[in-house]
């Protein structure tokens, strides 16, 4: 207890020797007073994390300020979720990190968090762009592989001189593990990733600049014939990458309010931007894409925005491209419980979600996704080291501890706001949906050939056909029953966007496996060059399709034309008028 009254007494004293008058009666905190240094070899992490705590410490509204040019920092162990984190805001109350517009926050640890606004109220960060250096990426090329098809040899290309090599120390590590990925950088600003990543353990080094590497078999999540399904050949170009063994470049965590505003992501270890349980939270104007000039593969190893679990939020006039996954996700943890106590009450684990009283929980069945009811929180002790205490205002019915689950309705991303972004071309999915009532409107959705086309032929039929689907889908309204999560989906409107056409067959809109989604209404939408139905739905009520326009493009000799624009399938009930659609590619408007 003295150590820290003398750490904030000191704080305070540091507080009162920087500040400066700011605008509105804010202090100003300039990080070179305090020994950051721009365009320099310098750790500036020390620095800039002692101008943090000073702004906190003086009490009042507060700006961190950045100068022009690029600060390293390295990363430190704090209590900010990620294991390690380069710089971190937690506890603040009114302070905003601010760049100048040409300030760059070069991250040194490739395994490292960037930024993280965690457990604070009314927090921001503005005209920053952060990279790293080293770049958690590696390029090679295929040059052999075994017989058997669990390992690969793989050859060191030339790369940027900040991209990481598989020579580097971090790989020696045996819980370390590379997500694979094919790719195709042949033709000048046009990247074409593969669609089946693979991971894989480094084994040996065989000659200079030379690994073979191997599936590992101690991962249960990894298919054993992984390099078959990928459909893999000497030759092929492969990234490897990091991908979630690290942080996300930008967190927002648990905060009252915050903001990122003109934030540019250059690269990632994991997510780009990572907004969890915040009450309320916004980015805008924010950019995420492979740093332009460079020989990188991606921008971010992993999804590009990955919010979970906000109890609002709002994303708008950003622009996402060269993600090596989805390039948005709005869903939340799902909620296990552990222990039935009694008719009402329920021990559950921990994770990435809060529970408070007055908040309602939505019980899922995965088995069958349906949801079998909502339930109001009476109480909350989260206290307890075996998980959530949580007590209902009412009794609930029969749960299956082993398989069912539970969201949190009042902290699934409510009423989300997708508004005016720009969904470039990388891997994955454009949007993938499992939030409780929201918008997606004003958007424009631009991939073009975006994934390597299927040359496998897995050891799952139909698995080939279901991942290619998947690459090329810009909005998927989805529940996942292999994993804890959702909730399912309700209450959303897609209005007023534009979609362009893939090469692969893909739909634009797909809602499937969700026995239990409703109130959706699809309108006054473009779909472009189509070479596949534009929306397919499965088990929706009160579906609503209007006032939408489809263009098809065209059918090639000996093609026969698709069924419909519109594939409706249980979905009884479903209203679709007022859509304009071009028939040359398709034999009717709907099929249900």
């Amino acid at each position: 207890m003295k150590i820290r009254m003398l750490f904030v007494a000191a704080a305070m004293i540091v507080a009162a020797a920087f500040a400066r008058a700011g605008s509105q009666g804010r202090r100003v905190f300039n990080v070179s007073d305090f020994g950051a240094v721009a365009n320099s070899v310098t750790d500036s992490g020390p620095a800039i994390r002692e101008a943090i705590a000073a702004a906190i410490a003086c009490g009042q509204p507060a700006d961190v300020v950045f100068g022009d040019g690029s600060y390293r920092v390295g990363s430190t162990k704090v209590n900010a979720w990620w294991p390690k984190s380069a710089i971190v805001v937690m506890g603040a109350k009114d302070l905003v990190l601010r760049g100048s517009g040409k300030t760059t926050i070069v991250v040194t640890d490739p395994l490292s968090a960037g930024v993280v606004l965690r457990d604070s109220e009314k927090v921001a960060a503005e005209r920053l762009t952060i990279d790293y250096d080293p770049v958690p990426q590696i390029t090679t090329k295929i040059v052999s592989m075994d017989p058997d098809h669990t390992s690969i040899e793989v050859e060191q290309l030339p790369s940027d001189p900040d991209m990481m090599t598989l020579a580097d120390p971090l790989f020696l590590d045996p819980k370390m593990h590379l997500f694979m990925l094919t790719y195709d950088d042949g033709k000048p600003g046009e990247m074409v990733w593969g669609w089946e990543p693979v991971s894989l353990v480094e084994g040996i080094q065989t000659a200079p600049k030379r690994w073979k590497l191997e599936v590992p078999s101690r991962l249960d999540y990894v298919r054993r014939d992984a390099i078959s399904v990928a459909g893999l050949r000497v030759g092929d170009k492969i990234l490897a990458s990091t991908f979630t063994n690290g942080g996300a470049a930008f967190s927002m965590l648990a905060n009252k309010s915050a903001e990122a505003r003109q934030i540019t992501i250059h690269a990632s270890p994991g997510l780009a931007f990572f907004p969890n349980r915040n009450d309320s939270v916004s980015i805008l104007r924010c950019v995420i894409e492979i740093k332009p000039g460079s020989h990188r593969v991606l921008s971010s190893d992993a999804d590009g925005i990955h919010a979970r679990g906000n109890r609002h939020i709002v994303i708008e006039d950003s622009s996402i491209s060269g993600t090596g996954d989805d390039a948005m996700n709005l869903h939340s943890d799902g909620i296990v419980p552990t222990q039935r106590v009694s008719e009402t009450s329920f021990v559950f684990r921990g994770g990435t979600y809060s529970i408070r009283a007055g908040d309602t929980l939505e019980l899922v069945r995965p088995t069958t996704s349906l949801v079998i009811g909502k339930y109001l929180v009476k109480s909350v002790d989260s206290s307890h080291k075996d998980g959530w205490h949580v007590d209902f205002a009412d009794a609930l019915p029969d749960v299956d501890i082993a398989k069912d689950f539970f969201c949190n309705l009042s902290e699934a991303n409510n009423d989300f706001v997708v508004r005016n972004n720009v969904f470039g071309t990388h891997r994955g999915r454009d949007l993938l949906v499992q939030a409780y009532h929201g918008a997606i409107e004003h958007n424009r959705f631009v991939n073009r050939r975006t994934i390597l086309k299927p040359r496998a032929v897995s050891s799952d039929p139909g698995f080939d056909q279901a991942m290619a689907r998947l690459c090329g889908l810009s909005i998927q309204m989805a529940f996942e029953g292999n994993f804890p999560g959702g909730p399912i989906t309700e209450g959303v409107t897609v209005r007023d966007n534009t979609f362009s056409g893939y090469e692969l067959p893909s739909t634009a809109i797909y809602i499937e496996a969700m026995h239990s989604a409703k109130d959706i209404t699809i309108e006054q939408n473009t779909f472009k060059n189509r070479n596949s139905s534009a929306i397919a739905a499965r088990y929706v009520t009160n579906l609503v399709i209007k006032n939408n326009k489809v263009i098809g493009k065209g059918v090639s000799a000996g093609i026969t034309p698709l069924v419909s624009a519109f594939d409706l399938q249980h979905c009884d009930g479903a209203v679709v008028l007022g859509n304009a659609v071009e028939h040359g590619l398709y034999a009717k408007d709907v099929s249900q």
